[in-house]
Protein backbone atom coordinates (compact mmCIF):
# COMPACT_ATOMS: atom_id res chain seq x y z
CA UNK A 1 0.00 0.00 0.00
CA UNK A 2 2.83 2.34 0.96
CA UNK A 3 4.68 1.58 -2.29
CA UNK A 4 1.53 2.25 -4.30
CA UNK A 5 1.06 5.66 -2.65
CA UNK A 6 4.71 6.52 -3.27
CA UNK A 7 4.41 5.48 -6.93
CA UNK A 8 1.29 7.60 -7.43
CA UNK A 9 2.96 10.57 -5.71
CA UNK A 10 6.09 10.20 -7.86
CA UNK A 11 3.95 10.05 -11.01
CA UNK A 12 2.06 13.20 -10.00
CA UNK A 13 5.32 15.02 -9.26
CA UNK A 14 6.68 14.02 -12.69
CA UNK A 15 3.55 15.30 -14.42
CA UNK A 16 3.66 18.57 -12.45
CA UNK A 17 7.38 19.07 -13.18
CA UNK A 18 6.80 18.28 -16.85
CA UNK A 19 3.94 20.77 -17.08
CA UNK A 20 5.97 23.50 -15.35
CA UNK A 21 8.92 22.88 -17.68
CA UNK A 22 6.62 22.93 -20.69
CA UNK A 23 5.01 26.21 -19.57
CA UNK A 24 8.42 27.85 -19.03
CA UNK A 25 9.54 26.69 -22.48
CA UNK A 26 6.33 27.97 -24.08
CA UNK A 27 6.60 31.36 -22.35
CA UNK A 28 10.22 31.66 -23.50
CA UNK A 29 9.25 30.86 -27.10
CA UNK A 30 6.26 33.19 -26.95
CA UNK A 31 8.57 36.01 -25.83
CA UNK A 32 10.33 35.68 -29.21
CA UNK A 33 7.18 36.61 -31.11
CA UNK A 34 3.90 38.45 -30.40
CA UNK A 35 0.21 37.66 -30.37
CA UNK A 36 -0.50 40.02 -33.28
CA UNK A 37 1.81 38.08 -35.61
CA UNK A 38 0.15 34.79 -34.65
CA UNK A 39 -3.34 36.27 -35.01
CA UNK A 40 -2.41 37.69 -38.41
CA UNK A 41 -1.21 34.27 -39.62
CA UNK A 42 -4.37 32.51 -38.41
CA UNK A 43 -6.63 35.23 -39.86
CA UNK A 44 -5.23 34.44 -43.31
CA UNK A 45 -5.92 30.71 -42.95
CA UNK A 46 -6.62 28.93 -46.23
CA UNK A 47 -9.80 26.97 -45.50
CA UNK A 48 -9.52 24.73 -48.61
CA UNK A 49 -6.05 23.63 -47.48
CA UNK A 50 -7.27 23.10 -43.91
CA UNK A 51 -10.17 20.99 -45.23
CA UNK A 52 -7.58 18.96 -47.17
CA UNK A 53 -5.63 18.55 -43.92
CA UNK A 54 -8.74 17.15 -42.21
CA UNK A 55 -9.25 14.64 -45.03
CA UNK A 56 -5.58 13.61 -44.90
CA UNK A 57 -5.58 13.21 -41.13
CA UNK A 58 -8.72 11.07 -41.32
CA UNK A 59 -6.89 8.95 -43.91
CA UNK A 60 -3.97 8.57 -41.50
CA UNK A 61 -6.35 7.35 -38.79
CA UNK A 62 -7.89 4.83 -41.20
CA UNK A 63 -4.41 3.49 -42.07
CA UNK A 64 -3.51 3.28 -38.37
CA UNK A 65 -6.73 1.37 -37.74
CA UNK A 66 -5.82 -1.13 -40.49
CA UNK A 67 -2.37 -1.49 -38.91
CA UNK A 68 -3.78 -2.26 -35.46
CA UNK A 69 -6.21 -4.69 -37.07
CA UNK A 70 -3.26 -6.59 -38.56
CA UNK A 71 -1.32 -6.59 -35.29
CA UNK A 72 -4.23 -7.88 -33.20
CA UNK A 73 -4.92 -11.60 -33.35
CA UNK A 74 -8.57 -11.17 -32.37
CA UNK A 75 -11.06 -9.70 -34.81
CA UNK A 76 -12.41 -6.36 -33.54
CA UNK A 77 -15.00 -4.67 -35.80
CA UNK A 78 -13.33 -1.97 -37.93
CA UNK A 79 -15.71 0.80 -36.80
CA UNK A 80 -15.01 0.02 -33.14
CA UNK A 81 -11.25 -0.16 -33.70
CA UNK A 82 -11.37 3.15 -35.61
CA UNK A 83 -13.04 4.83 -32.62
CA UNK A 84 -10.34 3.40 -30.35
CA UNK A 85 -7.56 4.58 -32.69
CA UNK A 86 -9.01 8.10 -33.07
CA UNK A 87 -9.53 8.42 -29.31
CA UNK A 88 -6.01 7.13 -28.59
CA UNK A 89 -4.43 9.59 -31.03
CA UNK A 90 -6.40 12.46 -29.51
CA UNK A 91 -5.48 11.58 -25.91
CA UNK A 92 -1.82 10.88 -26.69
CA UNK A 93 -1.54 14.37 -28.22
CA UNK A 94 -3.26 16.33 -25.45
CA UNK A 95 -2.44 14.58 -22.15
CA UNK A 96 0.74 15.57 -20.25
CA UNK A 97 3.95 13.51 -20.09
CA UNK A 98 2.69 11.22 -22.87
CA UNK A 99 0.29 9.65 -20.34
CA UNK A 100 -2.23 9.40 -23.16
CA UNK A 101 -0.16 6.54 -24.63
CA UNK A 102 -1.66 4.10 -22.11
CA UNK A 103 -5.16 5.01 -23.32
CA UNK A 104 -4.81 2.45 -26.14
CA UNK A 105 -4.22 -0.33 -23.63
CA UNK A 106 -7.19 0.83 -21.57
CA UNK A 107 -9.53 1.29 -24.53
CA UNK A 108 -8.75 -2.18 -25.95
CA UNK A 109 -9.22 -3.83 -22.56
CA UNK A 110 -11.89 -6.54 -22.49
CA UNK A 111 -12.49 -6.23 -26.24
CA UNK A 112 -12.54 -9.32 -28.40
CA UNK A 113 -10.98 -11.44 -25.67
CA UNK A 114 -7.59 -9.77 -26.15
CA UNK A 115 -4.86 -10.73 -23.69
CA UNK A 116 -2.66 -8.12 -22.05
CA UNK A 117 0.39 -9.33 -23.97
CA UNK A 118 -1.37 -8.99 -27.32
CA UNK A 119 -2.47 -5.44 -26.56
CA UNK A 120 1.02 -4.45 -25.42
CA UNK A 121 2.60 -6.01 -28.51
CA UNK A 122 0.22 -4.29 -30.93
CA UNK A 123 0.94 -0.92 -29.29
CA UNK A 124 4.72 -1.48 -29.00
CA UNK A 125 5.00 -2.80 -32.56
CA UNK A 126 3.14 0.24 -33.92
CA UNK A 127 5.54 2.58 -32.08
CA UNK A 128 8.61 0.63 -33.27
CA UNK A 129 7.40 0.71 -36.88
CA UNK A 130 6.56 4.42 -36.53
CA UNK A 131 10.11 5.24 -35.50
CA UNK A 132 11.70 3.02 -38.16
CA UNK A 133 9.44 4.39 -40.91
CA UNK A 134 10.08 8.00 -39.96
CA UNK A 135 13.82 7.35 -39.83
CA UNK A 136 13.83 5.62 -43.23
CA UNK A 137 11.77 8.44 -44.72
CA UNK A 138 14.22 11.03 -43.41
CA UNK A 139 17.31 9.13 -44.57
CA UNK A 140 15.79 8.64 -48.04
CA UNK A 141 15.05 12.38 -48.24
CA UNK A 142 18.57 13.32 -47.13
CA UNK A 143 20.24 10.87 -49.53
CA UNK A 144 18.05 11.94 -52.44
CA UNK A 145 18.54 15.64 -51.74
CA UNK A 146 21.93 16.30 -50.05
CA UNK A 147 22.01 19.48 -47.96
CA UNK A 148 24.57 21.70 -46.24
CA UNK A 149 22.08 22.42 -43.47
CA UNK A 150 23.82 22.02 -40.09
CA UNK A 151 20.71 20.64 -38.35
CA UNK A 152 20.21 17.94 -40.98
CA UNK A 153 23.84 16.84 -41.01
CA UNK A 154 24.05 16.76 -37.19
CA UNK A 155 21.19 14.25 -36.80
CA UNK A 156 21.79 12.18 -39.94
CA UNK A 157 24.38 9.74 -38.56
CA UNK A 158 22.85 9.30 -35.04
CA UNK A 159 19.43 8.67 -36.59
CA UNK A 160 20.86 6.11 -39.02
CA UNK A 161 22.45 4.24 -36.08
CA UNK A 162 19.21 4.27 -34.05
CA UNK A 163 17.12 3.13 -37.04
CA UNK A 164 19.57 0.26 -37.68
CA UNK A 165 19.38 -0.71 -33.99
CA UNK A 166 15.56 -0.68 -34.09
CA UNK A 167 15.51 -2.85 -37.23
CA UNK A 168 17.95 -5.27 -35.56
CA UNK A 169 15.74 -5.39 -32.45
CA UNK A 170 12.69 -6.07 -34.59
CA UNK A 171 14.52 -8.86 -36.45
CA UNK A 172 15.61 -10.48 -33.16
CA UNK A 173 12.07 -10.33 -31.76
CA UNK A 174 10.72 -12.03 -34.87
CA UNK A 175 13.39 -14.69 -35.35
CA UNK A 176 14.95 -15.23 -31.91
CA UNK A 177 12.50 -13.80 -29.41
CA UNK A 178 13.26 -16.30 -26.62
CA UNK A 179 17.02 -15.82 -27.04
CA UNK A 180 16.62 -12.02 -26.91
CA UNK A 181 14.52 -12.33 -23.76
CA UNK A 182 17.12 -14.65 -22.20
CA UNK A 183 19.86 -12.11 -22.93
CA UNK A 184 17.73 -9.38 -21.34
CA UNK A 185 17.20 -11.51 -18.22
CA UNK A 186 20.95 -12.12 -17.97
CA UNK A 187 21.62 -8.38 -18.14
CA UNK A 188 18.91 -7.56 -15.58
CA UNK A 189 20.29 -10.18 -13.14
CA UNK A 190 23.55 -8.22 -13.01
CA UNK A 191 21.77 -4.98 -12.04
CA UNK A 192 20.10 -3.83 -8.78
CA UNK A 193 16.79 -3.84 -10.67
CA UNK A 194 16.66 -7.66 -10.41
CA UNK A 195 16.17 -7.41 -6.61
CA UNK A 196 13.04 -5.31 -7.03
CA UNK A 197 9.74 -7.23 -6.88
CA UNK A 198 8.49 -5.43 -9.98
CA UNK A 199 11.27 -7.08 -12.03
CA UNK A 200 9.46 -10.43 -12.09
CA UNK A 201 6.26 -8.75 -13.26
CA UNK A 202 8.08 -6.83 -16.01
CA UNK A 203 9.92 -9.95 -17.22
CA UNK A 204 6.69 -11.95 -17.25
CA UNK A 205 4.98 -9.27 -19.35
CA UNK A 206 7.99 -9.18 -21.67
CA UNK A 207 7.83 -12.94 -22.13
CA UNK A 208 4.13 -12.76 -23.02
CA UNK A 209 4.84 -9.87 -25.39
CA UNK A 210 7.71 -11.70 -27.13
CA UNK A 211 5.57 -14.83 -27.59
CA UNK A 212 2.74 -12.75 -29.06
CA UNK A 213 5.17 -10.85 -31.29
CA UNK A 214 6.70 -14.04 -32.72
CA UNK A 215 3.22 -15.34 -33.59
CA UNK A 216 2.56 -12.41 -35.94
CA UNK A 217 4.85 -13.79 -38.63
CA UNK A 218 7.07 -12.11 -41.21
CA UNK A 219 4.31 -11.56 -43.81
CA UNK A 220 2.06 -9.66 -41.38
CA UNK A 221 4.99 -7.56 -40.16
CA UNK A 222 6.01 -6.76 -43.76
CA UNK A 223 2.48 -5.51 -44.47
CA UNK A 224 2.57 -3.49 -41.25
CA UNK A 225 5.90 -1.98 -42.35
CA UNK A 226 4.45 -0.92 -45.71
CA UNK A 227 1.41 0.68 -44.06
CA UNK A 228 3.66 2.43 -41.52
CA UNK A 229 5.73 4.01 -44.29
CA UNK A 230 2.51 5.11 -46.01
CA UNK A 231 1.30 6.63 -42.73
CA UNK A 232 4.43 8.72 -42.32
CA UNK A 233 4.58 9.72 -45.97
CA UNK A 234 1.02 10.99 -45.53
CA UNK A 235 2.06 12.69 -42.27
CA UNK A 236 4.75 14.59 -44.20
CA UNK A 237 2.20 15.63 -46.83
CA UNK A 238 -0.19 16.66 -44.03
CA UNK A 239 2.48 18.90 -42.48
CA UNK A 240 3.19 20.40 -45.91
CA UNK A 241 -0.54 21.10 -46.31
CA UNK A 242 -0.61 22.71 -42.85
CA UNK A 243 2.26 24.98 -43.89
CA UNK A 244 0.35 25.86 -47.05
CA UNK A 245 -2.79 26.57 -45.02
CA UNK A 246 -0.92 29.30 -43.09
CA UNK A 247 0.60 30.62 -46.33
CA UNK A 248 4.10 29.29 -45.66
CA UNK A 249 4.68 28.28 -49.25
CA UNK A 250 8.47 28.45 -49.24
CA UNK A 251 8.83 24.93 -47.84
CA UNK A 252 8.77 21.76 -49.92
CA UNK A 253 8.21 18.11 -49.09
CA UNK A 254 11.86 17.51 -48.09
CA UNK A 255 11.76 20.37 -45.57
CA UNK A 256 8.43 19.04 -44.27
CA UNK A 257 9.98 15.61 -43.68
CA UNK A 258 12.88 17.20 -41.81
CA UNK A 259 10.50 19.24 -39.64
CA UNK A 260 8.49 16.06 -39.00
CA UNK A 261 11.62 14.23 -37.79
CA UNK A 262 12.72 17.04 -35.47
CA UNK A 263 9.15 17.36 -34.19
CA UNK A 264 9.06 13.61 -33.55
CA UNK A 265 12.16 13.86 -31.36
CA UNK A 266 10.95 17.04 -29.60
CA UNK A 267 7.65 15.58 -28.41
CA UNK A 268 9.30 12.56 -26.75
CA UNK A 269 11.59 14.55 -24.44
CA UNK A 270 10.23 14.49 -20.85
CA UNK A 271 8.87 18.05 -20.86
CA UNK A 272 5.42 17.50 -22.32
CA UNK A 273 2.75 19.56 -20.68
CA UNK A 274 -0.89 19.55 -21.69
CA UNK A 275 -1.20 19.26 -25.49
CA UNK A 276 2.61 19.35 -25.88
CA UNK A 277 2.69 23.14 -25.59
CA UNK A 278 6.28 24.32 -25.74
CA UNK A 279 7.88 21.11 -27.02
CA UNK A 280 5.71 21.03 -30.16
CA UNK A 281 6.55 24.65 -30.99
CA UNK A 282 10.25 23.95 -30.42
CA UNK A 283 10.16 20.98 -32.79
CA UNK A 284 8.75 23.15 -35.57
CA UNK A 285 10.52 26.46 -34.89
CA UNK A 286 14.09 25.06 -34.77
CA UNK A 287 14.11 23.59 -38.30
CA UNK A 288 12.23 26.62 -39.68
CA UNK A 289 14.95 28.89 -38.27
CA UNK A 290 17.61 26.62 -39.79
CA UNK A 291 15.85 27.06 -43.16
CA UNK A 292 16.41 30.81 -42.95
CA UNK A 293 13.03 31.93 -41.53
CA UNK A 294 13.31 34.68 -38.92
CA UNK A 295 13.04 33.64 -35.27
CA UNK A 296 9.88 35.64 -34.57
CA UNK A 297 8.11 34.37 -37.70
CA UNK A 298 9.28 30.78 -37.10
CA UNK A 299 7.81 30.71 -33.59
CA UNK A 300 4.59 32.36 -34.78
CA UNK A 301 4.19 29.80 -37.57
CA UNK A 302 4.92 27.00 -35.07
CA UNK A 303 2.18 28.22 -32.71
CA UNK A 304 -0.26 28.55 -35.64
CA UNK A 305 0.49 25.04 -36.97
CA UNK A 306 0.17 23.58 -33.46
CA UNK A 307 -3.20 25.30 -33.03
CA UNK A 308 -4.46 23.83 -36.31
CA UNK A 309 -3.09 20.39 -35.39
CA UNK A 310 -4.98 20.47 -32.09
CA UNK A 311 -8.13 21.32 -34.03
CA UNK A 312 -7.59 18.23 -36.19
CA UNK A 313 -7.03 16.05 -33.11
CA UNK A 314 -10.17 17.43 -31.45
CA UNK A 315 -12.43 17.22 -34.51
CA UNK A 316 -11.52 13.58 -35.15
CA UNK A 317 -11.02 12.42 -31.56
CA UNK A 318 -13.60 13.91 -29.20
CA UNK A 319 -16.71 12.31 -30.72
CA UNK A 320 -15.23 8.77 -30.93
CA UNK A 321 -14.01 9.07 -27.32
CA UNK A 322 -17.46 10.23 -26.20
CA UNK A 323 -19.10 7.29 -28.03
CA UNK A 324 -16.71 4.79 -26.42
CA UNK A 325 -17.34 6.20 -22.94
CA UNK A 326 -21.11 6.17 -23.56
CA UNK A 327 -20.94 2.52 -24.67
CA UNK A 328 -18.94 1.59 -21.58
CA UNK A 329 -21.44 3.34 -19.32
CA UNK A 330 -24.32 1.56 -21.04
CA UNK A 331 -22.60 -1.85 -20.59
CA UNK A 332 -22.03 -1.12 -16.88
CA UNK A 333 -25.70 -0.19 -16.51
CA UNK A 334 -26.81 -3.46 -18.13
CA UNK A 335 -24.53 -5.47 -15.82
CA UNK A 336 -25.98 -3.70 -12.80
CA UNK A 337 -29.54 -4.67 -13.75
Amino acid sequence: MKNKVQTELTHKIKILASMIGSIILFIYLFSKTDIHTIANILSQLSFPFFALCLVMYTGILILKTFRFRMLLTKDIPFAELFKITASYNFLSNVMPLKSGEISYLLLTRKRGGLKTGERIVSWAASRIFDFISLGILFLMAVLAFPSNNLLINSVKVPLAIVVLAMITLLFLLITRGKWALGMLKAVIRKTPFYKIKAADYVLKRLRISVESFSKLGAIVLFRVAVISILIWALQALLLLALFRSVNLGSLGIIQSIIVLVVLGFAVVIPLQGIANFGTYETGIALPLISFGIGQSSAVAYAVAVHTLSLMLFAITGILPLFLLLAEKKQQQSLKAV
